[in-house]
């Protein structure tokens, strides 16, 4: 079976959607035809892998050193940041010829509530330095998995800066439409011009970071209420649909690692978000043409914020928007898992 290419309108620019193609078989439609399908298709697909990569920045050379606590990978850091951070002599040791930062003795021997008030210190020094910004007196849990006993906390705004994996939860907020290509449109956010990170962007109807002590479903059900006014009646019934994954750096070069639950919310057609925290300037319903015309760069705005990218391919797979027809299909959707997911 294959995909008849069809003219967009002038809200878009792309000129194939699988979702808005009919199926036929190879035999009723010209050679020709067929090709130029094809080669769209693989064009799409190069431009959505595009979008994955730019989360997956971290050059294949760079030395890097492993921040371990008890034995235990916490994290990895740049060279020269781990020669930084053990000028803080009473909190961290460097081992140059083994490339590993560790704590000091008594740190190691601590409790994790010890540890994280002597990093505590250190990061509040960077942050008067000016090396830690866009703080958020916010604590994130360190480990060297999602599932293991948190060894330390760290400020949020800092975990980069150690290389530490960061765990989040973002929601694919949608509503059902017979009238539109898939029958589906997704809620699409337009970060506030006074965001520290990647203001105005396009984002999820909600996203957060998964605070310390609390759960991914717990966040939605908050970041939901808090971000959105979508009440908690509603975000309670957020479908989890497994994580993605990446290893890049932000916008300041430092290392990230991070692992994004995901989530789908079906929403009411009569239902409309209300940014209420001033994280998000409007919300917008789109169909999902337009949503993979900005990922292929052929709709005109601003894009979507980089991990977003990965979120929304995630989505169009599942919903069958990318198909295993599709060339590249499964370099797609593997790479959308390419860091660790753990």
């Amino acid at each position: 079976m294959i995909r008849i290419p069809v003219l967009r309108s002038a809200l878009c620019c792309c000129v194939v959607s699988s979702l808005s193609i009919s199926r036929v078989t190879s035999g009723s439609v010209p050679r020709r035809l067929v090709s130029l399908e094809v080669a769209a298709s693989a064009e799409r697909m190069r431009h959505f892998q595009e979008r994955i990569q730019e989360c997956n920045t971290v050059p294949p050379n760079v030395e890097l050193a492993e921040f371990k606590v008890q034995g235990l990978k916490a994290g990895e850091v740049y060279l020269e940041t781990a020669d930084m951070l053990a000028s803080y002599h009473e909190v961290f040791v460097f081992n140059p010829s083994t490339r590993t930062l560790g704590l000091v003795p008594d740190l190691e021997a601590a409790t994790p509530a010890e540890r994280t008030e002597a990093i505590s210190k250190v990061t509040a020094s960077l942050r008067k330095k000016g090396v830690v910004t866009g703080w958020r007196d916010e604590l994130i849990s360190v480990a060297p998995t999602r599932d293991h006993e948190p060894i330390l906390s760290i400020e949020r705004a800092a975990y980069p800066l150690m290389g530490v994996a960061g765990y989040g939860v973002h929601v694919n907020g949608f509503v059902r439409d017979p009238g539109a290509p898939g029958g589906l449109k997704l809620w699409v956010a337009t970060r506030a011009k006074t965001k520290q990170t990647w203001p105005l962007l396009r984002d999820c109807i909600v996203a957060g970071q998964i605070s310390d002590g609390l759960s991914p479903s717990r966040t939605v059900v908050l970041e939901c209420e808090e971000e959105a006014g979508i009440p908690m009646a509603i975000a309670a019934s957020a479908r989890p649909c497994g994580a993605v994954s990446y290893r890049g750096v932000d916008e300041w070069g430092r290392l990230k690692r991070d692992v994004l639950f995901v989530f789908d919310l079906e929403l009411p057609p009569d239902f409309k978000p209300t940014p209420t925290d001033g994280e998000v300037e409007d919300f917008e319903l789109w169909d999902l043409d337009r949503v993979a015309c900005l990922l292929e760069g052929t709709e005109q705005g601003k894009p979507f914020k980089p991990n977003v990218a990965l979120v929304v391919i995630d989505f169009l797979v599942r919903h069958g928007f990318i198909e295993p027809d599709d060339p590249g299909y499964l370099p797609l959707v593997s790479s959308l898992r390419s860091g660790q997911c753990a």
